[in-house]
């Protein structure tokens, strides 16, 4: 298993062994910089395969975000790399089937090498599965790099960074700022 996609990015994808969990996908993008690349992490796959011809509606905006952002191309990761198009179903299976055997792993691996990244999952993380927000902000935090740039589309009114499909392409980036954990005595 490739726990990180290859340079320069290129429509591809990692899959587990059964095709149940995605834990990255990839795309480029026409763009002068080429080399510039970000990082896109979300709630959960979709549909979106390992081709162009496998692009759904959330690829298909975050590739017209990246030619914006002058990005050559872009990879994403998610919270959970089960593979559902209808989010809230995610509630019916259990955290660690939802997390993905190897998706810790390949997040950690993924945040470390980009050099921007933009956290995207919306509000329709499950209740119950809430605690993973703070595990992959807790990720961000410790693996990016000095260098890297974390930020989002803006918040909902819940506080969670905006998921880009039913935002304007003239929505800009905004930096994420991360909340002091609070002391524990």
């Amino acid at each position: 298993m490739r726990l990180v996609p290859p340079l320069p990015a290129c429509a591809d994808a990692e899959f587990d062994g059964e095709g149940k969990h995605r834990y990255w996908l990839s795309r480029s993008v026409p763009s002068e910089f080429a080399g510039r690349i970000g990082l896109c992490l979300a709630l959960n796959p979709s549909k979106a395969g390992a081709t162009d011809d496998d692009d759904d509606h959330t690829v298909r905006k975050w590739k017209g975000f990246a030619k914006r952002w002058g990005w050559g191309g872009f990879w994403v990761g998610n919270l959970f790399s089960y593979i559902e198009t209808e989010s809230q179903k995610l509630r019916q299976i259990s955290y660690a089937h939802a997390v993905g055997e190897r998706n810790n792993e390949v997040l950690a691996a993924m945040i470390a090498v980009a050099p921007e990244i933009v956290l995207c999952w919306g509000n329709n993380v499950p209740h119950a599965l809430r605690r993973r927000v703070d595990e992959v902000l807790d990720l961000v935090r410790v693996r990016r790099s000095p260098l890297s740039s974390v930020s989002c589309l803006g918040l909902t009114a819940q506080g969670a960074p905006w998921h880009p499909l039913r935002l304007g392409y003239d929505t800009p980036l905004q930096p994420w700022v991360f909340k002091e954990k609070a002391s524990r005595r």
